[in-house]
């Protein structure tokens, strides 16, 4: 009965959550435009109408291998969601089976794009599913200063520099996805996830010791705080099309603290039986993460009151 009624307030706080939006949600459309870079790609964006004379944040989103941008912002959920916030989001098109090598021509379009719009440049953070997580990761680790927070879904690499700046990092992983059973009987990620796991924890200084994915199954790091909420959303095809509702499904969010900051400076994310695909749930769930920090000139991380 306790657990039921738990349940119950979770799921409840969860519509709340994502159904509550600024007054100003309903009158504020989306106007977007795209632009090439140089000898390279075209960048889509998307720029709510209305937005206040201040300079707002912006969310760099990139796609999975063999992805459309496009179509991309629209089934992690960020084309809604940027209205109802009031921030910009831009979605390149660019080489979506590499990472690294691709971080150098994505410094170039976040600096080309805080130079074209009102953008807090302070409050600009990165995401991704697939490949495009992985891009993110890549970008935290070689230009670190361009981003106040990554958040990647569905596929990790490790961190090449992990003795740079602090960065705040969300993954997200289905039970189903890229996931195997280990001797013992308990789940955990394959090998190579598992090492960049570890990775971004050790990006960020929190010194988690020995795994056991007994008590932790999937992550295998024990939380500082953990709860679960059961959300409305869809899943998508990787191109789009009209979405799958999804209800009743448990989305548990493990916290890691660091010390200085209220915040959680790592969430991870385990979405009960998805596979590899795009939830538009997602940029909600991001977004509550990311707008918690900026980065302050000097490099370090500020979180927002």
């Amino acid at each position: 009965m306790i657990n039921s009624l738990k349940r119950c307030c979770a799921v409840l706080a969860a519509v709340l959550l994502a159904t509550a939006a600024p007054a100003f949600a309903e009158e504020r459309t989306v106007r977007t435009e795209s632009w090439r870079m140089e000898n390279r790609n075209e960048v889509f964006a998307w720029i709510p109408e209305g937005l206040p004379a201040e300079p707002v944040p912006m969310v760099l989103a990139m796609n999975c291998t063999n992805g459309n941008p496009q179509a991309e912002v629209k089934t992690n959920g960020w084309d809604v969601l940027c209205a109802e916030e009031g921030f910009i989001v831009i979605a390149p098109e660019y080489r979506d089976s590499a990472s690294y090598e691709e971080t150098d021509y994505l410094r170039m379009v976040i600096e080309q794009a805080v130079s074209r719009y009102p953008v807090d440049p302070s409050r600009v953070y990165a995401t991704g599913f697939s490949n495009g997580g992985a891009a993110a990761i890549a970008l935290a680790s070689e230009y670190p200063e361009l981003i106040a927070g990554i958040s990647a879904a569905g596929w990790l690499v490790e961190v090449r520099n992990t003795e740079g700046l602090l960065t705040p990092f969300q993954v997200l992983k289905g039970t189903e996805e890229f996931t195997i059973r280990n001797g013992q009987g308990d789940m955990e990620l394959m090998e190579d996830e598992k090492n960049a796991l570890r990775t971004l924890f050790e990006m960020d200084r929190m010194p988690l010791g020995e795994t056991d994915y007994h008590t932790v199954p999937y992550w295998g790091y024990r939380p500082d705080r953990q709860e679960s909420i059961w959300p409305e959303y869809k899943d998508y095809h990787y191109y789009g099309g009209s979405g799958i509702p999804q209800s009743n499904v448990e989305w548990q969010i493990s916290d890691y603290c660091l010390e200085g900051y209220e915040a959680p400076f790592a969430q991870l994310v385990l979405i009960e039986g998805a596979d590899h695909t795009p939830h538009d749930y997602h940029a909600r769930i991001a977004w509550d993460f990311f707008s918690r920090f900026s980065r302050n000139t000097d490099g370090t991380i500020t979180e927002r009151k």
